[in-house]
């Protein structure tokens, strides 16, 4: 879907590049610790079917929380300095009204109401002690009855509503013009957007209902999934306006395209929903823009979701058929049995239940070794008798009491393990006696 801002609007902490295309919004934010390197990127599997479908991933409490979590302090009134913008000198409201912009009140998204299906918000919203207008909701509670209604995951809509409003949820001052087309839904990149779809709550369910649509008539779109797809880099240099200036038509191939075979419902949704993938210098900047030809919608969902909620790969599934699988990579991994389950500190309660038939449409993929790192730095031992230290996922012995005593180890601190899971531990060196 396209982004229609052309300004970049109270930001905290995030630099806005621009961009008004559906290759996404380019925006610079600080870096995750454990985020992700363009080469992890997987054109045919950008997130597993089972967390973008998964409703029940957060609650109206934990999204609200989420949201609360992005923004510290709201500047309700616009008096804090315009600093993200060079200007230190002058407050938001101030900015705001050199630029033409309406004035405050300023609305973060963690305070926002509406009243479903009319695009006004509750002007008092600091102030608790006056009731909300009949049949309002939060924000969060938008956010929560859009993916129970049409099963989509509260993080995949969040991450989307990130990546499509020119990062409203952290902004500490956004306008109420930001909310109108929020997700991007009904806004092509050869037409002005639709203004029956506007205001937040149209915009939520419209485009969760969409990726409804899209997995349950996988067919009837123009990318799908469990095939081979023809799917460009950028819609390409524009090749006719309207008199109002209005871009009507681009090409395309001016950037290229390339064969994605699509894993899975939710990644076929994705380009369907925002029909291009990164390039090379997309992937080569993650954080920042690459060359003209570069789109970063997709790949701004897939960075956003991994740095806010981690991988979008790694569910662990079974079906009615028994047996137990890690779906990584577009490919379900079966555990050939419980203790290498058990190795990954994987729990039960984990796993989720598929249909067969949704089961069989995973490709196999090899089976999960056993996690031999599971014990690094513990003592074990077995009924079968010997006592060892693990080290980088090798089991190294000590050869008599003298060396094991060196190290001031006790007998008592050696967890008993079976048996078939200590012969599933590579051997390695014998301890020496520590002088």
């Amino acid at each position: 879907m396209r982004q229609i801002k052309t300004l970049a609007i109270g930001l905290m902490a995030i630099i806005i590049l621009a961009s008004v295309l559906s290759c996404g919004i380019i925006f610079v934010e600080s870096k995750n610790v454990n985020a992700v390197t363009g080469s992890d990127w997987n054109a045919g599997n950008i997130i597993d079917d089972l967390l973008f479908y998964d409703n029940n991933s957060m609650s109206t409490s934990d999204i609200q929380n989420f949201l609360n979590s992005k923004v510290s302090s709201c500047d309700t009134n616009g008096t804090k300095p315009a600093s993200e913008y060079g200007r230190s000198d002058i407050t938001h409201a101030r900015y705001a009204a050199l630029q033409g912009w309406a004035g405050p009140p300023y609305i973060c998204l963690k305070d926002y109401y509406q009243v479903p299906r009319n695009d006004q918000v509750i002007s008092n919203f600091t102030d608790r002690t006056q009731p909300k207008p009949a049949g309002s909701l939060s924000a969060a509670e938008i956010i929560k009855k859009a993916a129970d209604t049409y099963g989509v995951s509260p993080k995949a809509l969040l991450v989307t509503l990130q990546k499509e409003s020119l990062s409203l949820i952290p902004d500490t001052w956004p306008l109420l013009s930001q909310y109108k087309n929020a997700m991007g839904y009904a806004c092509a990149d050869t037409s002005p957007c639709q203004p029956q779809y506007e205001g937040f709550y149209n915009q939520m369910m419209n485009a969760s209902r969409q990726f409804k649509l899209y997995k349950d008539n996988p067919g009837s779109y123009r990318y799908k999934p469990f095939q081979d797809n023809k799917i460009y880099y950028n819609p390409g240099p524009c090749t006719a306006t309207d008199p109002e200036g209005n871009c009507i038509a681009r090409n395309p191939d001016a950037c290229g395209s390339s064969i994605v075979a699509i894993k899975n419902y939710a990644t076929a949704g994705l380009y369907n929903y925002t029909p291009y993938q990164p390039n090379q210098s997309a992937l080569n900047n993650l954080y920042g823009s690459g060359d003209s030809c570069g789109a970063y919608g997709n790949r701004n969902f897939w960075r956003i979701y991994n740095d806010w909620f981690g991988s979008t790969h790694g569910d662990l599934v079974s079906s009615s058929d028994g047996g137990v699988y890690l779906i990584e990579n577009g490919t379900k991994r079966p555990f050939p049995n419980e203790i290498i389950f058990l190795s990954y500190s994987y729990k039960w309660s984990n796993v989720v239940t598929i249909s067969s038939t949704e089961l069989s449409l995973i490709p196999d993929g090899a089976a999960m070794p056993f996690n031999a790192h599971l014990r690094d730095g513990h003592l074990v031992t077995s009924q079968s008798g010997g006592i060892y230290v693990i080290e980088n996922g090798l089991k190294r012995p000590f050869p008599n009491e003298a060396t094991f005593f060196s190290y001031s180890y006790k007998f008592s601190d050696a967890l008993v393990i079976s048996s078939a899971e200590l012969s599933l531990i590579p051997d390695g060196a014998a301890m020496t006696p520590k002088i």
